[in-house]
């Protein structure tokens, strides 16, 4: 799988060109069976003829968006000021001519938890979105960057909506049923973590200055980071960043342990070992809604 995001991958379209065309040529040549493309982008520089070869290349397209044009205009704006939501509903009318399916990531945050709802039902009703994503809410010092409990009570609720909706959702906790279903363990720790499924492949993040953070969401921390990938794998430090143990003594008798996978190496560092409440909380309430389920 090649997933592209943030910044914005569309300012380096030609390099998307470039990689699909390698795929392409990997797959003809037996060096690999298949591949699954995916990109997140704000929308803002799709033009008809990129849409098109979007389609065509079979690109999973998730657009980065914060709601109706006066909500996402509040922070969503161009250097001039100016909102970008215009040029995000012309990309993404371009993309859905092109017969493209139509998806959006919501990134939840302290000030639009209340708004989420019908954020969704927005996307959905209005724009025609067939799946709907949540990005991972990501560590502080004090815990998450959301309330762990209030994310859990939203997380439920659009959960209930998608799905008499028959939209496709994926949240921080929406791996859970899979996880009871099938007893499979969660080892790897980040909060989308192995999904039940085994054991997880982790990215990396490359920064401009080509330092490698272990950690895809946090690359300003030297306990995180180093100047040369071939020592972060040489030394084994990125297969230890993820699996090193992380579980506490109090997380024996918990009814998410073996779910949540202890906090991540990430909230480890910053609350130097202790566990993060708003995770704790999180996932306490999202096992036992889904078990009542």
């Amino acid at each position: 799988m090649s997933n592209t995001l943030g910044g914005e991958p569309l300012l380096q379209f030609h390099l998307l060109e470039k990689g699909n065309e390698l795929l392409q040529k990997a797959k003809d040549e037996g060096v690999i069976k298949n591949y699954h493309q995916t990109i997140t982008t704000n929308g803002t520089l799709i033009t008809k003829k990129r849409a098109e070869f979007l389609v065509k290349s079979n690109f999973d397209v998730i657009f980065s968006l914060d709601g109706w044009k006066t909500l996402n205009d509040e922070n969503r704006v161009f250097k001039n000021g100016k909102g970008t939501y215009d040029h995000v509903m012309r990309g993404l009318n371009y993309y859905k001519e092109a017969g493209g399916r139509v998806s959006f990531l919501i990134t939840p945050k302290t000030e639009n938890l209340p708004s989420l709802k019908k954020i969704v039902e927005f996307f959905v009703e209005e724009l025609k979105a067939v799946n709907i994503g949540f990005n991972s809410p990501q560590p502080t010092a004090d815990g998450w960057e959301v309330d762990g409990l209030g994310l859990a009570k939203i997380v439920q609720d659009v959960w209930r909506y998608c799905n008499e909706k028959n939209v496709d959702f994926h949240a921080p906790g929406t791996f859970i049923p899979n996880m009871l279903k099938y007893k499979q363990p969660q080892v790897d720790r980040c909060i989308d973590g192995n999904n039940g499924k085994g054991n997880g492949d982790w990215p990396v993040y490359i920064s401009a200055d080509g330092s490698v953070s272990y950690c895809v969401v946090h690359h300003q921390d030297e306990r995180v980071v180093s100047e040369d990938m071939n020592h972060i794998l040489e030394e084994n430090k990125f297969r230890s960043w993820h699996f090193n143990e992380s579980m506490h003594d109090e997380c024996d008798g918990c009814i998410a342990n073996q779910i949540c996978g202890g906090p991540c190496s990430l909230e480890l560092t910053f609350r130097n070992g202790n566990l993060n409440p708003d995770r704790c909380s999180f996932f306490k309430n999202m096992v036992e809604w889904v078990i009542k389920q």
